[in-house]
């Protein structure tokens, strides 16, 4: 099957809705290409029902001819598409108010990496960040996990250690898309924002980037070929030391090596671990540039012979003890500053925390980090299970019918995304999305119709959703306070607690108590699954309780009804 990506759904499929009429800004590089090389920016200057009004270049620039780490890309005016280029790796990593005030849609389209440090995704989250402090959306494109989705590895990243290169407790190789983990940072912790995820067609989990069918343009300027990025997760620890990684070769991230290594010695004690799904082949090298430029290397070349049982974090992390074990002289660490921090070691930074640094120079070996790993991979693992991808929630069908004396709308069908996820949140995104495309359909047919959305599945859960005119109408619903939202908390967790004979009457006042508190131009949708409840005071930002869990395989329709 094809891949369709989320840029071409955007502009050419039903997503274009999201950026018809619209002034827009694009957050790109060189990847941002399609299936047939056309890229993004080029389409939306292009001309549609929407205006290209700014270019946003993440970490070593729009055009991505920066080599270095820390060298800063200028802003700059863009002459063929006749829009300013702001770079937001530069005086400023998020976009200022003054850059988007020409904006009503910020949309983002980069190739990630699959890496935890890799800083395209924390330009993301920077953006997401200021479109909320603006008042903005911000429509994500998806785009494949070039190292595949299913395999995690490493520990989470500790909160003391946030940075640039990471700012959300995730492992190492994550597993995500570029559009998941737009949903994770927002939803999950914190951000917020006004967030759309237009979802590629066509990717599974299980797929490498040349499994796709879709080109491979250089996501940055070291990471050249799929190889490289299939061992960044992992080498990419290189960066916090003496050793070079590569750069200045034509295999950066797969070389590694020092002045001071006899690649032969090193290559043969590295097989000699027993690593699975990889060879390790001796070399000698002169980087051209970096570290140790213009000087003669020993080290090895990383050959994976088995993506599946191939683990570069731990791999790097085993390559780390053993250049310590040889030359326990050497200062390994590199100094800061790295990526804008100041004071901590890089190689802290990268890791994550100073576990690290502290075994390895107390005379530790990796197995002792890695035993450690597991328990975070799998606390990681339920973590993101809570945010499926549109293409895997396609299944369940719905039929949407007016109910009414002189019906506006024709009965038809469409598509209620729920998927076979027993994990928090997966219900509450399913009735946001659903509550979202009842309000664009039915503000299409009839500004003054639809009054009232219940939907319920068929068994003996039940699910309704109050969808009022004024939110139809894409006017700011009442804002409750922080207080109702706790007090209406605490009245669900009551509520779940209470004997199944006794939550009749405790239903009925929360939802007095509700309405009391909202207001009639409020939108409330309020859950029963498995007789535990959850309340979501509002439709663009779901304040979401930790009873609400989805059922497995669950099957729901959809009745709309209203008034004129």
């Amino acid at each position: 099957m094809a891949i369709a990506l989320g840029s071409e759904r955007l502009i050419d499929g039903p997503d274009r809705r999201l950026i018809e009429g619209q002034r827009i800004g694009v957050v790109c590089n060189p990847a941002s290409v399609d299936g047939r090389f056309r890229h993004i920016a080029d389409r939306l200057a292009e001309g549609g029902d929407w205006r290209l009004t700014a270019i946003f270049g993440p970490q070593h620039g729009f055009r991505s001819d920066l080599q270095e780490n820390m060298i800063e890309t200028p802003h700059a005016q863009d002459a063929r598409r006749r829009v300013p280029v702001y770079s937001l790796y530069s005086d400023t990593r998020e976009p200022l108010d003054e850059m988007l005030r020409d904006l009503d849609v910020l949309v983002v389209d980069l190739q990630d990496v699959g890496t935890r440090i890799y800083t395209y995704i924390y330009t993301m989250a920077n953006c997401l960040r200021a479109a909320r402090r603006h008042g903005i959306r911000v429509v994500v494109c998806d785009r494949p996990n070039p190292i595949g989705g299913e395999q995690i590895e490493g520990n989470r990243l500790d909160p003391a250690y946030a940075s640039f290169v990471g700012q959300f407790p995730i492992p190492m190789r994550h597993g995500m898309t570029i559009g998941e983990l737009a949903r994770l940072f927002n939803d999950r912790f914190g951000i917020a924002a006004a967030v759309d995820v237009v979802w590629m067609e066509g990717w599974r989990r299980s797929m490498y980037f040349d499994e796709t069918g879709l080109p491979w343009i250089l996501p940055s300027p070291n990471i050249p070929t799929l190889d490289s990025a299939t061992v960044y997760p992992g080498t990419v620890l290189f960066e916090g030391t003496q050793l070079s990684e590569g750069r200045g070769t034509n295999k950066p991230f797969e070389i590694v090596g020092a002045p001071w290594i006899d690649g032969d010695r090193f290559a043969g004690a590295m097989n000699a671990r027993g690593l699975g799904g990889v060879f390790f082949r001796p070399v000698f090298f002169e980087p051209t540039f970096h570290k140790h430029a213009k000087t003669p290397c020993g080290g090895c070349q990383i050959h994976v012979t088995d993506r599946g049982a191939f683990r570069p974090y731990r791999a790097a992390v085993e390559m780390l003890a053993e250049f310590k074990r040889e030359a326990p002289e050497r200062i390994m660490w590199r100094d800061p500053p790295y990526e804008y921090e100041q004071e901590k070691r890089p190689i802290d930074v990268l890791y994550g925390s100073d576990r690290l640094r502290r075994t390895l120079d107390d005379g530790g070996d990796a197995a002792r980090l890695a035993a450690g790993w597991p328990a975070e991979e799998d606390a990681f693992r339920e973590l993101r299970a809570p945010f499926p991808r549109d293409a895997d929630l396609r299944r369940v069908p719905v039929r949407v019918r007016a109910v009414d004396r002189q019906p506006r709308v024709e009965p038809e069908a469409a598509e209620f995304r729920v998927g076979a996820f027993a994990q928090p949140l997966c219900l509450a995104q399913a009735v946001h999305q659903l509550a979202g495309a009842l309000a664009r359909r039915f503000e299409q047919l009839e500004r003054q119709f639809v009054r009232t959305v219940v939907v319920q599945p068929a068994r003996e859960h039940v699910l309704v959703a109050r969808l009022e005119r004024r939110a139809l109408l894409r006017e700011q619903p009442a804002e409750p306070d922080g207080g109702n939202h706790l007090a209406v908390g605490e009245m669900v967790h009551d509520l779940a607690s209470r004997p199944r004979r006794r939550r009749r009457l405790r239903l009925e006042l929360l939802r007095r108590r509700l309405q009391e508190r909202l207001g009639d131009d409020a939108i409330a949708v309020l859950v029963l699954v498995d007789q535990r409840f959850a309340f979501f005071p509002s439709h663009d930002d779901l304040l979401v309780y930790p009873s609400v869990f989805a059922i497995p395989g669950a099957r729901f329709s959809c009745a709309v009804s209203g008034t004129r």
